[in-house]
């Protein structure tokens, strides 16, 4: 709906890792899907949303394997079991963490460990650090997936002309995926909305005063009610034969 105030026009495809035409991204799993922006602002889908497993809590569950092999899975499993606030406490320090590991930065990141974590394993102090690359690594499938997976969609004719990639949702907010995305699609203009994590929000907000926004969509699935096959009369009841000219 405000595309074109992002210095995208109003006969734009974009690709929205979430149109020129839009590629759109987040939740729990990736959905990209491509529009093209209407004469009026309207969007119309132009490929359905396809993606996959592999938005943020993949970094989150490859932090948490990095964890387990430190300090034995078992004891993550009690950790997670008799600790609920604690464990909680410990994710929401990665998060904020997850916002600050850039792609050109080798400083260690260091993450503050919970009291009842320190206790269990008997940790020398309070924090854990790790080398730049062992972080960066958390993120390295996700990302790879979500590449393999945009240039697919943009390889498939339907999709040809699109101009503008948009990233929406909270894994958007990551400078690592950000870099992945402008580095592997150089030509194409990437439009990250201040706030990305909420702009999924807000557009639902948005759809649901003005649903009119989205003027067209394809659908998942289609549902066939007639076919025929070539007719062989040593199977095929010959009243039932006709002729195509198509």
């Amino acid at each position: 709906m405000r595309l074109w105030e992002q210095g995208v026009d109003r006969k734009t495809k974009i690709a929205d890792e979430c149109g020129k035409k839009n590629a759109c991204k987040e939740s729990g799993t990736v959905d990209i899907t491509v529009h093209e922006v209407g004469e009026k602002g309207d969007l119309r889908e132009i490929h359905r949303a396809d993606g996959g497993a592999w938005g943020g809590p993949k970094v989150d569950e490859a932090f948490l394997s990095f964890l387990g092999k430190i300090t034995g899975f078992k004891v993550m499993d009690v950790y997670k079991d008799q600790h609920m606030e604690d464990y909680i406490g410990l994710m929401l320090d990665f998060e904020m963490k997850k916002r600050e590991i850039m792609p050109d930065k080798d400083t260690k990141v260091t993450i503050k460990c919970p009291p009842a974590l320190v206790e269990m394993v008997q940790f020398m102090g309070d924090k854990l650090r790790m080398d730049h690359e062992v972080a960066k690594g958390f993120f390295q499938m996700p990302i790879d997936r979500m590449v393999e997976k945009i240039k697919q969609l943009l390889d498939d004719p339907v999709n040809a002309g699109v101009e503008a990639i948009r990233m929406v949702g909270g894994f958007s907010d990551s400078p690592l995926l950000q870099d992945a995305v402008r580095s592997n699609f150089p030509k194409l203009m990437l439009v990250i909305p201040p706030e990305a994590g909420l702009a999924v929000l807000k557009g639902a907000v948005i759809f649901g005063h003005s649903p009119q926004v989205i003027s067209q969509r394809v659908s998942k699935y289609t549902y066939g009610i007639e076919t025929c096959i070539e007719f062989d009369k040593d199977e095929h009841p010959e009243e039932y034969m006709f002729e195509n000219n198509d």
